[in-house]
């Protein structure tokens, strides 16, 4: 069975820049599964491998992440999309499905606004647009932003500096260690006004407990898209519905991309 398989790595490359995935599966579909930020290959590779049947499988390293090399520039979201969208040019497929989950779901709604080679999306715990706070969760945020830029005038040694975004900053940020340049212009990246271009069936899933990206920012892209459909579950977060809701997505995608 392909769930035993241990596939080997391929690559593929576009002016200089080397991607890495797995390939598997026949048909005249392509799924590309896209992971999030920090994460890689293998955070799509289980349930892709559930849905082998259906079709070919591409499960991608965005570039900086598994074993995908870092780009030379500080790439925007963008810059992320114009290569994956290389990438579809370069296999041909006549249905192309694209699987994102949090930062992978930016670059599918960048290539959808932008071309007509995705035919369905799968969006699982989508970003994209900026977070609505409270008040009191606002009031917070700013104050911790400008004791951070404060204490920066006076820590002048990297190690010092280090210190504090330990400190103050959020995992994901932390963690983006090369990539943190990237990283911020990501965060910044909103893609409110294109969101009317996206035509294609796209459906949206979250978990009721997300806290990274909270089931509101769904509702507000389910209003923005012509064709998009949002369900919220309720015993996850934003990991979580990966792992232990695996196969419930597994249903909810076969499901969406058969029907009519």
């Amino acid at each position: 069975m392909c769930h035993a398989l241990i596939l080997p790595m391929n690559t593929y490359e576009y002016q200089g820049q080397k991607l890495t995935y797995l390939h598997f599966g026949e048909g005249e579909t392509a799924f590309i599964w896209a992971h999030g930020w920090g994460h890689n290959h293998h955070a799509f590779e289980q349930i892709a491998k559930s849905l082998s049947f259906m079709g070919q499988h591409y499960v991608i390293d965005f570039p900086g992440f598994g074993g995908s090399p870092k780009p030379d520039d500080v790439w925007s979201v963008q810059d992320y999309a114009d290569f994956m969208i290389a990438f579809i040019q370069s296999i041909q497929a006549k249905k192309v499905v694209w699987i994102g989950h949090s930062f992978g779901c930016r670059v599918g709604l960048r290539i959808a606004a932008a071309t007509k080679l995705i035919a369905k999306m799968i969006l699982i715990s989508a970003a994209g647009i900026p977070r609505k706070r409270g008040l009191l969760e606002q009031v917070s945020l700013t104050l911790r932003v400008r004791f951070f830029k404060m204490l920066k005038i006076f820590v002048r040694s990297e190690e010092g500096r280090d210190k504090l975004r330990a400190r103050f900053g959020s995992a994901d940020y932390k963690n983006a260690a090369e990539l943190r340049a990237i990283f911020l212009k990501t965060i910044q990246d909103d893609v409110t006004d294109i969101l009317p271009n996206i035509k294609c069936p796209v459906s949206l899933i979250y978990g009721a407990k997300d806290r990274e990206t909270p089931p509101e920012i769904g509702i507000r892209l389910n209003k923005a898209i012509t064709k998009a459909q949002l369900e919220i579950l309720p015993d996850f977060d934003h990991y979580t519905i990966l792992t232990d809701g695996k196969n419930i997505l597994s249903h909810k995608i076969k499901n969406f991309v058969e029907a009519k």
